[in-house]
């Protein structure tokens, strides 16, 4: 069943990307409409006016929920460091911590006996601008999709560790904080004296970026 709802997310993630990429297109605007007119464009959606990330770091801290088929309702925190080689891409390394709630009512008996677990990956990750309009205040944000590769401990031991997901990235205004909202998931084997299994785990995460050096939109 669990199969099934990260599939669906999946998909629900993948269009909002799609219609977010494509829900300004040249089509939308007539062929007719003047330079003077085009220039009333909220500066919040004219991409000379955003948040510049190109060549920014972006460090950050966060929190939030981990699970999956093998654990219950689990914790984890992390730090991430991104650097922005343009508007749309930027590169990094994450790592996170994990203290697993072991799955002790299924049927198979609990694959994972140990408590502490360690992941650190590599990530790609691609930016779409937007804006969110929360009652009569238009927000900048970003919505984005992760693609990492990676190692994770778990149980004593090393295991290759995928990940995909993506997010929600708030500026606040000041040019050097943001809010980011991340769903990520984890692909890993997981060892049990039966032999192995590939483990499926999602997480729920919310955290503060500190962008530097300040790059001000102008």
């Amino acid at each position: 069943m669990r199969f099934w709802v990260y599939c669906v997310c999946g998909t629900l993630f993948w269009a909002a990307m799609t219609l977010a990429k494509t829900g300004t297109c040249a089509e939308d605007i007539p062929s007719s409409e003047s330079a003077d007119e085009a220039s009333t464009l909220p500066p919040i959606l004219d991409p000379q006016f955003r948040h510049l990330k190109q060549h920014q770091f972006e460090l950050s801290a966060y929190g939030g929920n981990y699970v999956g088929p093998s654990v219950e309702k689990s914790w984890l925190a992390g730090g991430r460091l991104h650097f922005h080689l343009s508007g749309t891409f930027a590169v990094g390394v994450t790592y996170g911590f994990q203290w697993l709630a072991v799955d002790s009512l299924s049927c198979e008996g609990p694959p994972i006996s140990g408590r502490d677990t360690h992941y650190l990956d590599g990530e790609l990750v691609i930016s779409n601008d937007m804006a969110i309009r929360f009652g009569s205040n238009v927000v900048e944000a970003d919505l984005f999709l992760t693609l990492g590769v990676g190692t994770l401990l778990i149980d004593e031991k090393w295991e290759v560790l995928g990940v995909l997901g993506g997010g929600v990235k708030f500026y606040t205004g000041l040019p050097w904080l943001a809010i980011r909202i991340d769903v990520n998931t984890y692909l890993h084997r997981v060892r049990h004296p039966a032999g192995s299994e590939l483990d499926t785990n999602v997480s729920f995460m919310f955290g503060l970026a500190f962008l530097f050096p300040t790059n001000p939109s102008p």
